[in-house]
């Protein structure tokens, strides 16, 4: 959370320099703190291992450790504030990482394996989608690149 708060002042700092005191409308604090928090959710996606458990699991080997990140990169996508042209996509990444959890957490590698896919394709939507909303185009149909 400190990170985040971090990373949200010098956003918000950040939009106002090369002024002794940014003005009102320079500052738009709700903008810069959903900017921050897609920044930081697409990087945690982005760095979380989502594309080494698909290949791993759909190769037949369970991941030890893989519910704990998996976890942790599904409650930050829920807990941030989307706007509204990114909000399907990241329901469907917490949607597709919640039914993922289950089978982790039964250490099930057949039911895990096709969900950690879903799960791979659903974070490169998202992930994609932000860095495009962030470069101030709209976002538009998933290509899962990598």
């Amino acid at each position: 959370m400190g990170a985040f708060l971090g990373a949200a002042a010098i956003a918000i700092v950040s939009v106002g320099a090369g002024s002794a005191r940014p003005t009102e409308a320079q500052v738009d604090v709700p903008m810069a703190v959903q900017r921050t928090q897609a920044m930081i959710v697409a990087y945690q996606l982005d760095n979380s291992g989502l594309h080494d458990l698909d290949v791993k699991l759909n190769a037949g080997e369970m991941v030890p450790g893989a519910l704990g990140k998996v976890r942790k990169a599904r409650i930050a996508t829920q807990a941030a504030a989307w706007p509204s042209e990114l909000q399907d996509k990241a329901n469907d990444v917490v949607t597709t990482m919640m039914a993922l959890e289950a089978s982790l957490r039964d250490e099930d590698v057949a039911a895990s394996a096709p969900r950690a896919h879903a799960v791979h394709d659903a974070y490169h939507d998202l992930s994609d989608a932000v860095y495009v909303w962030l470069s101030g185009a709209t976002p538009s149909t998933p290509v899962h690149a990598h």
